[in-house]
């Protein structure tokens, strides 16, 4: 999923990640209202999750560009899945590999990882340059490739990059599902980015 799955730990207080899942629909009715109650407790600024350094995401939780994805996916993807045990997401959760798990992945972070990133979002022919050079180097490794190659065409076409970002995604989820479970984390109810 490419929607941060979490807050900074200063945010959350004394809750667990479970408590703050499970209660966020009800104390947030809309995306503003969350945004407002973070820049309250930070005085206006943006905190990053520690795993949010690390993975040099460009953007906090709660930044203007990225506040309603947060909101839309803890209230409605993460919070039924973890209210009805469908799934478990690592490191939050005690690991249970009975139940699909969830990754919180950040495009973006993985193609800084890689060398790779570009400004590929966007109209621009050097926008689509960029999702060609992307698309060949990672389609030029030995464990990715397409199983229909016309799907090419929606990658370079798609100009806000959505489709590109769901192949990197996937592609992060196939890297990581030998070991689900990351080594290292400060404060589990912080997260963790795969990349």
């Amino acid at each position: 999923m490419d929607f941060p799955f979490t807050l900074p730990a200063s945010l959350l207080g004394d809750q667990t990640w479970e408590q703050f899942i499970l209660s966020f629909g009800d104390r947030f009715s809309n995306p503003e209202r969350f945004r407002a109650w973070c820049r309250r407790l930070t005085g206006g600024r943006e905190r990053k999750r520690r795993t949010e350094e690390r993975a040099r995401v460009p953007f906090a939780a709660y930044n203007l560009r990225l506040y309603r994805q947060t909101f839309y996916g803890i209230r409605d993807i993460l919070a039924p899945l973890v209210r009805e045990e469908k799934a478990w997401v690592p490191p939050m959760q005690f690991p249970d590999l009975d139940r699909p798990w969830l990754m919180e992945t950040c495009p973006a972070s993985a193609l800084k990882r890689l060398n790779l990133y570009r400004r590929y979002k966007g109209k621009e022919a050097e926008h689509r340059q960029h999702r060609e050079q992307i698309l060949s180097k990672l389609l030029s490794r030995k464990d990715v490739e397409l199983a229909d190659p016309s799907l090419q065409g929606i990658f370079l076409e798609n100009t806000g990059g959505d489709a590109l970002d769901s192949l990197i995604a996937a592609i992060i989820a196939f890297w990581n599902a030998t070991d689900p479970v990351p080594q290292s984390t400060d404060d589990p109810r912080e997260g963790y980015i795969y990349r």
